[in-house]
């Protein structure tokens, strides 16, 4: 009666165990199987066609895109994102057509991403390490700015740094 039900998310037990030397060879793996719902960044562009409205919308782990239909949104892409995503941005290089999705996560690793229409599929066109050993975190975490004419991007990912 004082025993947690077998079924217990974190209480669980190795099933067939007979000795305490085979119950501590054990292992278990508890996951959660639910998706991420609490939404942490929304960006809107023209990522997927240059006369197509999307949506981007960043729940923690994971990257839903929305097409932006008359006065509903449709899921287009949901995929999953390895790390926390820590900044999102739209950026538009002089001689592209449609957006780029730029981020980054909290573990300083930054990816540049595109859409190819041609495959209906979503392309890293970067991706790299932005840590460095000395500095110290930024407190109030990490900051993304495209510049207007869209030449850079901005990083504020360490206190008193500026990553161009």
């Amino acid at each position: 009666e004082g025993r947690p039900a077998p079924w217990h998310p974190i209480i669980r037990r190795a099933a067939g165990v007979r000795s305490r030397a085979a119950a501590a060879m054990s292992y278990h793996y508890v996951v959660t199987a639910h998706k991420p719902t609490n939404v942490t960044h929304a960006v809107v562009g023209y990522f997927t066609s240059p006369t197509e409205l999307n949506l981007i919308v960043c729940k923690c782990t994971r990257l839903e895109i929305y097409a932006v239909v008359k006065d509903s949104l449709q899921l287009m892409h949901d995929l999953p994102i390895y790390g926390r995503v820590a900044t999102l941005q739209l950026w538009r290089p002089p001689h592209e057509r449609t957006d780029l999705l730029f981020l980054t996560t909290e573990r300083y690793r930054f990816a540049l991403i595109a859409y190819d229409p041609a495959a209906a599929e979503l392309v890293t066109r970067a991706s790299g390490d932005l840590k460095d050993r000395i500095n110290r975190p930024a407190e109030h975490g990490q900051i993304a700015i495209v510049e207007p004419a869209s030449r850079c991007i901005g990083l504020r990912l360490y206190d008193a740094v500026l990553k161009v």
